[in-house]
């Protein structure tokens, strides 16, 4: 058990353990724990987009006429591997912050955090 460098206290625990905690509390104000909240995911989004432009690239040259097939699959392929490269470095920039956000710790009597 880890103590509070502030007031002394043994009540010190995860950030993350807190919020999770809390959350589940339906009379807990979501402002107030919207400091406590982990960080947003964006690698997500990006992983998304760019499964879903490669999809639309092989899918292309069935819709569009053959000599306009080539045109719409390189531009689809193109912004896909701009987006899968964006998602790496996303993933990255989540990964960070992630392990950041997990080695938070708060003192739950003075609500110190460090």
């Amino acid at each position: 058990m880890q103590a509070c460098p502030s007031c002394g206290g043994s009540h010190v625990v995860a950030v993350a353990e807190h919020y999770a905690a809390q959350v589940r509390i339906p009379e807990s104000d979501p402002e107030a724990l919207a400091a406590l909240a982990p960080p947003l995911r964006r690698s997500i989004f990006h992983g998304t987009a760019s499964i879903t432009l490669f999809f639309l690239a092989f899918l292309s040259p069935g819709f569009v006429p053959p000599q306009r097939a080539y045109p719409v699959l390189a531009t689809f392929l193109a912004l896909g591997a701009v987006t899968f490269l964006t998602w790496i470095r996303a993933r990255r920039t989540d990964r960070a912050a992630m392990a950041a956000y997990q080695g938070r710790r708060m003192c739950e009597d003075c609500r110190w955090e460090g």
